[in-house]
């Protein structure tokens, strides 16, 4: 049997609200899970995170015998594993352990079709060819994958984006129903949330004063520029006693960095570190320069690379 091919995930732009309603973009749910690629093959199922570091099959067996039972002896699907608390998303990663995960309900949501035995390869069709297709795969299934709830109709864009964001939900993705599948790629694809989010390298931190002397002041963050560069954009605080203590145990044990482009960073630097870890926080807006404005930590994301974090208009 011959291997199936292995895609990267197609990616998202930044969009925002006054996108709503145009009549080329077909409407998703946004959900708070976690991205991966599902190949089948047979009996062979296997479930790759976006770092292409993680294989979740074996920790979900549920899901894992779900894709078995589709009707297909092969696909390619671009999904969420994703916990749900009733009809809400709850953001747990992947890697949670099994008492975490026993307090919530896990389901494969399918965005997208890229490749199965009876059609083949999908990625060139246009997106509402294939969520036709992904309908009628999906129609007669029962178990706990289910398709990611999809607005065609621009007039529903609106009030479904509302409805979503007034019950707790991260936001929308709007994507254009004529485009193909471009893996890798920021393209076509453009989520829309209430508060402005994005993934960030920490290039550092600065020192602290104060009740944090201990410990450090803020996250020097960065994004790539189209040299391949990282550009401090912000210093961020914003976390809990808790998440400070983690992050000062966590940056204790990371190599220290060098930034010879940087001629300054704002505030004293405690200790530049190598690009590996990646947070994402929310902000406000951008200055002129691509500076954050008014940034708040909200995760770490451990299924980003560095690399994807990119300055606006940098995307490949």
């Amino acid at each position: 049997m011959t291997e199936l091919p292995t895609y990267p995930p197609m990616l998202c732009k930044n969009g925002d609200e006054s996108m709503l309603g145009d009549h080329r973009m077909i409407l998703q749910r946004k959900y708070d899970g976690s991205r991966v690629m599902v190949y089948k093959q047979g009996d062979s199922v296997r479930l790759i995170g976006r770092s292409f570091k993680n294989d979740f099959a074996p920790m979900y067996p549920v899901i894992t015998e779900a894709v078995k039972r589709l009707p297909c002896k092969e696909c390619i699907l671009d999904a969420e594993l994703t916990f749900f608390k009733g009809d809400l998303d709850v953001f747990v990663t992947a890697l949670a352990t099994d008492e975490t995960k026993a307090q919530y309900e896990v389901q494969l949501v399918v965005f997208d079709a890229l490749y199965t035995d009876e059609v083949g390869s999908l990625i060139n069709s246009p997106l509402c060819d294939r969520l036709d297709y992904l309908r009628k795969f999906l129609q007669q299934f029962d178990g706990p994958i289910k398709l990611a709830l999809t607005i065609e109709d621009p007039k529903q864009h609106q009030e479904t984006y509302q409805q979503i964001i007034s019950c707790g939900g991260e936001g929308v993705v709007l994507k254009d129903c004529y485009s193909p599948y471009v893996p890798g790629k920021r393209a076509h694809w453009f989520k829309v949330k209430k508060a402005q989010t994005t993934e960030c390298v920490v290039m550092g931190v600065t020192q602290g004063t104060g009740v944090r002397a201990e410990t450090f002041g803020a996250l020097i963050l960065g994004q790539y520029d189209q040299q391949g560069r990282l550009q401090p954009i912000a210093n961020c605080s914003g976390f809990t006693q808790a998440e400070l203590q983690e992050m000062h145990a966590l940056i204790g044990t990371l190599p220290e960095g060098s930034y010879p482009h940087i001629k300054k960073f704002r505030g004293e630097v405690q200790k530049l570190l190598e690009p590996t870890l990646v947070v994402e926080v929310e902000f406000m807006a951008r200055t002129n320069s691509q500076k954050l404005r008014f940034p708040r930590f909200i995760r770490f994301r451990g299924d980003k690379k560095p690399e994807e974090c990119q300055l606006p208009g940098e995307d490949a």
